[in-house]
């Protein structure tokens, strides 16, 4: 059974942030990380376990192809998605979402 996915607000807002920025780097660009994104989130889905605790329940998945990380929370009706930032920021930060 596949487990439903919710992103929070905050998360869904940080994907649109960097998915715009990217676009504007270079046609296209935005698009692909936006596949690359739904790549980790299908990843997650199948194996949520499989990645890293980075803080009490939260758990952060790679992109593969840009220096981002959805960072999500497992739970028993389902998966949330509670950011999508950039790896070189703080996981801590993190720490008022839920």
């Amino acid at each position: 059974m596949t487990r439903a996915v919710f992103f929070m607000p905050e998360a869904r807002a940080e994907v649109t942030e960097a998915q715009n920025w990217y676009e504007g780097k270079a046609k296209g660009l935005g698009a692909a990380f936006r596949h690359e994104v739904v790549r980790a989130v299908k990843r997650l889905v199948e194996t949520p376990s499989h990645f890293p605790t980075v803080l009490r329940d939260i758990r952060r998945v790679r992109l593969r192809r840009f220096p981002y990380a959805p960072y999500f929370r497992p739970m028993p009706d389902g998966i949330f998605l509670v950011a999508c930032f950039h790896t070189r920021r703080d996981p801590r930060t993190l720490q008022g979402r839920n």
